[in-house]
């Protein structure tokens, strides 16, 4: 096995005690040539202060809070590695995630996308994620629902999420990495959509441990659950409608358009059926957010139609064929191994 160079990059904010725990599991892995990025976003619990005294850690300080994507796209400009794994601040690798990755990607080398199976961190026999797809809508599919860690095929899977992707740097240095204009939620989501437009394959790593905790901070404590509920709402469907307006072809666009908006206005008179008006509204403050930067979602399309490869139809075979919103608005359904 040859010994190439991995770029962990991890962004904090406010999360001191998980992150540490991240770092020294990627410290104490069993693959050493890592480089650790550690990229603390005006964290007011000494996350710094701390974390930067650590062996073998490069930190770097911003002055605000930039989101997931941004984080990484601040920490990447530091990366050397041939390859960069991307992770949130409350997960932890197993003993031999980046081994295990490595070998993949040399066993593989016309895929250039991975990904770890994701377990739940403190059920560590509870999977989390093997990988995501998307309905023709643009909304995600956890494909663990109803497929096991066995049935997984590669060639089904849509995107990874961003806790874990592990990624060649040429990917990279082609489609660029997480979009600037989504703070949270969906940028993993979009980067892997370009990824898949440009033609590169993607691949889970069956044997490659990896934990996460889950349940990224969207506010602080003092802020009312409505308030984060209806963030949160603002942020997931702005994004999404972001997405489907930059990724998807034309033709596409026209047969789709017509059932988002439906399916939209649908929720939006659910929610006001239970006094939730503020949710209802996000939808349409969603909306206007797209409306506004109209001028430069068209930019980003020219952008895409430079890289692409595959067309909208080659890639019909990996969605979900319902409403994955419907189906993932019931019981979650978790795989648990013996």
């Amino acid at each position: 096995m040859n010994n190439p160079l991995i770029s962990v990059i991890i962004n904090n904010w406010n999360g001191k005690e998980d992150t540490i725990r991240a770092i020294n599991s990627f410290l104490n892995s069993s693959y050493k040539n890592i480089e650790v990025i550690f990229v603390d976003m005006n964290s007011e619990d000494g996350s710094f202060e701390e974390i930067s005294k650590i062996k073998n850690v490069k930190a770097i300080q911003v002055g605000a809070n930039l989101g997931f994507g941004n984080g990484i796209n601040f920490g990447y400009k530091y990366a050397k590695g041939d390859f960069i794994f991307t992770c949130d601040s409350d997960v932890e690798v197993g003993k031999d995630c980046f081994k295990k990755l490595v070998e993949a990607a040399e066993k593989n080398p016309g895929i250039s996308i991975f990904a770890p199976v994701e377990y739940n961190r403190e059920d560590r026999k509870t999977i989390q994620l093997l990988g995501m797809s998307i309905d023709f809508l643009g909304y995600p599919y956890p494909m663990h629902h109803k497929t096991s860690l066995e049935e997984i095929k590669d060639e089904k899977i849509f995107y990874f999420s961003g806790s874990s992707l592990f990624i060649r740097r040429k990917v990279i240095e082609e489609i660029g990495l997480f979009d600037k204009d989504i703070f949270m939620f969906a940028e993993d989501l979009d980067f892997c959509w370009r990824a898949q437009l440009a033609g590169y394959k993607f691949k889970l790593v069956k044997d490659a441990d990896f934990y996460h905790k889950g349940g990224a901070k969207v506010g602080d404590k003092k802020e009312k659950l409505t308030y984060n509920v209806v963030r949160k709402r603002y942020w997931t469907e702005k994004n999404l409608l972001h997405n489907v307006l930059k990724n998807f072809q034309f033709y596409t666009l026209i047969l789709n358009l017509p059932f988002y908006f439906c399916s939209s206005l649908a929720e939006m008179i659910f929610f006001l059926a239970q006094g939730k008006p503020l949710v209802s509204l996000a939808y349409i403050k969603s909306w206007l957010w797209n409306v506004k930067n109209f001028d430069k979602i068209i930019k980003k399309r020219r952008e895409i139609r430079k890289i692409r490869k595959v067309s909208d139809f080659k890639l019909y075979n990996k969605l979900y064929f319902g409403s994955a919103k419907l189906f993932t608005a019931r019981k979650e359904v978790v795989k648990v191994l013996d």
